[in-house]
């Protein structure tokens, strides 16, 4: 181990700690803050939370949600099958609401933090780093925008990283049990299975095999894990009649790069101040810590754990980086990254103490706690605007009640604000239908709209009816709110249109 454990003892003893719980205090209730904002909120968080509802509901009614994408009601899924699983069962027991998907996303960001806190300590012997790291993954922005919002991505980072805090609990001179592999193989199929990109912590768990000299554990966990997963890949492909393969690889690889979306993403996270200092305390203090003078032996640095984990945050940073440089990504991809950064400034603080640099290790404690701080207070206002918005969202919702109903079909750009009136939601990843890069789904879209079926649909757009005279808008009588995806609501030009059309 290159870092000995940090106590309450050590110096600067009360200060620090003092420092670090007084910094995870403050944060934690500022997190606390925009959760109940945002599990209390009727809407959605943004444009593409509620559209998981609808193959969660082909799911819970015994059809393989992957089977849908030229079909009625024009589906696609595209994340994992572990996913829609955990939606069904909100869907089955509460009927279409937001509040118990985003719910059990705390739940997954509370397990994050739980695995990063469990790893710290099997690398730091424990200690104050243990609460620093927890600190640092609370202070980091990926986690404070995701946080209690039904997406995918947190549930997926949860599974992963509780597989690698599994495989870091082992001793070089440990004897493997059965059911640590089983579990570590189940985690990892279940984070493929939740979101498709996240295959790092599959690799992580070979390499620290390999790593232990546990060469054995590690075939059989590389053809457990690989055989159950390629099972089930043919087994939803099968029963989807090739969807799935044709969603998540053959139509997935033709989602475009953009360069610009690539600089938009990173950008936002580069101004953001715990990014730009975590990231400047790991390029200073790396190589301290990892090629400290008591591993003299280039094979003993190899198989250094903490070499792996900053491995680890190096590929991660740049599969995120690739990863939303293709259309519809977003910083979510760097939620894996930024909870492996927290254990890695937990290191350095670490080796920082242990060295007697108390100034550049509270440099870091308070600038991540203030960054921190400043960070929650810009989403804070993000969720001002959310419910200053709430009037306007629900004056959208009567409005599609009035002209829609059960066995009616909408399109919308929000799903929950049609789905709970009980209209059949058609083309709910509409993002996937409007572009360039698949004709096909584009034709199906633009035949379907101007056939006039629809009787509500919610476009982001507020011409809409320029492209599709079929529809008129209807004029609302609250605003249309401000830094808040937009929503306009289009009825057939045969309707009544109650509330007016615009001028």
């Amino acid at each position: 181990m290159l870092i000995k454990k940090l106590t309450e003892g050590d110096f600067p003893e009360r200060a620090f700690s003092l420092s670090v719980k007084s910094g995870i205090a403050i944060l934690a209730a500022l997190v606390v803050a925009v959760v109940v904002s945002r599990v209390m909120f009727p809407f959605e968080a943004g444009p593409a939370e509620a559209f998981s509802w609808v193959p969660a509901q082909h799911l819970l009614g015994g059809e393989n949600p992957y089977s849908f994408a030229t079909t009625p009601p024009y589906s696609m899924a595209p994340y994992g099958i572990v996913y829609y699983a955990i939606l069904a069962v909100g869907l089955g027991f509460f009927g279409p609401q937001l509040w118990f998907g985003r719910l059990l996303a705390v739940v997954a960001f509370c397990v994050c933090v739980w695995a990063v806190g469990k790893i710290t300590r099997k690398l730091t012997g424990g200690g104050i780093s243990v609460w620093a790291a927890c600190l640092f993954a609370l202070a980091l922005f990926p986690g404070q925008t995701w946080i209690a919002v039904m997406r995918s991505d947190m549930f997926a980072v949860a599974f992963a990283l509780a597989a690698v805090y599994i495989v870091f609990t082992y001793e070089d001179n440990e004897s493997l049990g059965p059911l640590k592999i089983v579990g570590m193989v189940l985690l990892t199929t279940a984070a493929l299975f939740t979101k498709q990109t996240i295959l790092l912590p599959f690799g992580i768990i070979v390499l620290r095999l390999i790593q232990l000299s546990r060469w054995r554990d590690a075939i059989i966990f590389l053809g457990s894990f690989l055989g159950l997963s390629g099972l089930s890949m043919l087994l939803l492909n099968q029963t989807s009649e090739g969807g799935y393969f044709w969603q998540h690889f053959t139509h997935a690889e033709r989602l475009p790069f953009s360069f610009e979306g690539f600089r938009e993403q990173v950008w936002s996270l580069l101004t953001q101040p715990t990014t730009v200092l975590a990231g400047l305390f790991v390029a200073i203090c790396a190589y301290k810590i990892i090629f400290s003078a008591d591993r003299p032996k280039f094979l003993d640095r190899l198989r250094s754990p903490e070499l792996l984990m900053l491995f680890y945050l190096c590929i991660s940073v740049t599969w995120a980086a690739i990863s939303v440089s293709r259309v519809g990504a977003g910083a979510n991809y760097f939620l894996e990254a930024a909870f492996i950064l927290s254990v890695v400034c937990a290191l350095i603080l670490a080796n920082l103490v242990q060295s007697g640099r108390q100034r550049p290790a509270f440099a870091l404690i308070a600038v991540m706690i203030f960054g921190g701080i400043f960070q929650l207070a810009r989403v804070s206002r993000g969720e001002y605007f959310r419910w200053n918005a709430l009037s306007y969202f629900q004056e959208l919702s009567e409005t599609a009640s009035r002209h829609s109903g059960p066995g009616s079909a909408c399109v919308s750009v929000y799903a929950s604000l049609v789905i709970p009136n009980g209209c059949e939601l058609h083309f709910d990843d509409y993002s996937e239908y409007g572009n360039t890069w698949a004709p096909e789904l584009a034709n199906i879209f633009e035949q379907e709209v101007k056939s006039g079926k629809y009787a509500v649909i919610i476009w982001s757009e507020n011409d809409f009816f320029e492209t599709v005279p079929q529809y008129r808008r209807v004029q609302t009588s609250n605003a249309v709110p401000e830094r808040i995806s937009p929503a306009f609501i289009y009825v057939r030009e045969s309707m009544t249109v109650e509330s007016g059309s615009p001028p």
